[in-house]
């Protein structure tokens, strides 16, 4: 199970605003700019969780088998169409660039078909749980940051 914790820094009707700070190790890495980009936290919007209030540190979990899925769909579902796409290709035109065109159309077909896959599971199948650590009142956290 992946685990991280996060700060609540906005409650909104339904929904709630979290910070997630970089592990310790992205200070040490040299591209993290690339995956973080320039802001030291990562903020997501997640169902609001019953009992939490602004500034609470919350533990968000996400369970291994929806992180496996996740990256299923993002990298193995277009895989499998470039290489079937390339070997159609190959088989149909017998030549190089009908099967780089097999490819081609296939990563696409693969893309779309995650796409679409992802968009049938709907919203709610890779929401990490969400457990409060920490509730602080907004009022106790002004007084200890003066």
């Amino acid at each position: 199970m992946m685990e991280r914790t996060a700060r609540v820094i906005a409650i909104h009707p339904g929904h709630m605003d979290v910070a997630v700070q970089p592990a310790a190790a992205c200070s040490a890495c040299g591209a993290r700019k690339a995956c973080q980009g320039e802001s030291a936290d990562r903020v997501f919007a997640l169902p609001l969780a019953p009992g939490v209030v602004l500034g609470a540190e919350v533990s968000l979990a996400l369970e291994d088998h929806r992180l496996l899925m996740t990256a299923a769909l993002a990298y193995l579902v277009p895989a499998v169409g470039c290489v079937v796409g390339a070997v159609l290709g190959q088989i149909l035109g017998h030549g190089n660039l009908t099967a780089l065109a097999g490819a081609l159309t296939g990563l696409f077909a693969g893309l779309l078909s995650a796409r679409v896959l992802t968009a049938r599971l709907g919203d709610d199948w890779n929401q990490p749980a969400i457990h409060s650590c920490s509730p602080l009142p907004p009022s106790d956290k002004r007084s200890s940051e003066s």
